[in-house]
């Protein structure tokens, strides 16, 4: 617990699972920080929590979006209004990020020559 930050995690972390967010809480403090960033995003979290003495101080913490890897200051009382919100909408974003893509990928074929074809790259659809 560096100044108390190690306490407003853990509210924090109660908050956030009373809002129904699945949330985990990293307190390993034998573990650097970079180390602990890394372990998380390679579970892959899609939402990491910050929080450090100077943000207590600030009265905010620092959410970061592991799919565009944005970092935005969010006021200690607003996160677990903030986060079930940005959930949402890391969702929608992968959504149509993957529909786009498959959209784009998917040509329209009449023959098992084309099927192969347009395997090679992507996907085919086909009237039978």
């Amino acid at each position: 617990d560096e100044d108390g930050a190690g306490g407003v995690a853990e509210g924090i972390h109660d908050e956030l699972v009373r809002a129904g967010v699945r949330s985990r809480l990293d307190d390993r403090v034998e573990t650097a920080f970079g180390r602990r960033s890394t372990d998380w995003e390679l579970k892959g979290v899609p939402i990491r929590l910050e929080i450090g003495p100077r943000d207590v101080a600030d009265g905010q913490a620092v959410l970061v979006r592991r799919d565009t890897g944005e970092k935005t200051p969010v006021p200690l009382t607003e996160i677990a209004t903030t986060v079930p919100r940005l959930l949402e909408q890391i969702q929608a974003d992968l959504l149509a990020e993957a529909t786009t893509m498959r959209d784009e990928r998917t040509t329209d074929v009449d023959s098992v020559e084309g099927v192969l074809e347009a395997a090679a790259t992507g996907f085919a659809r086909g009237p039978w």
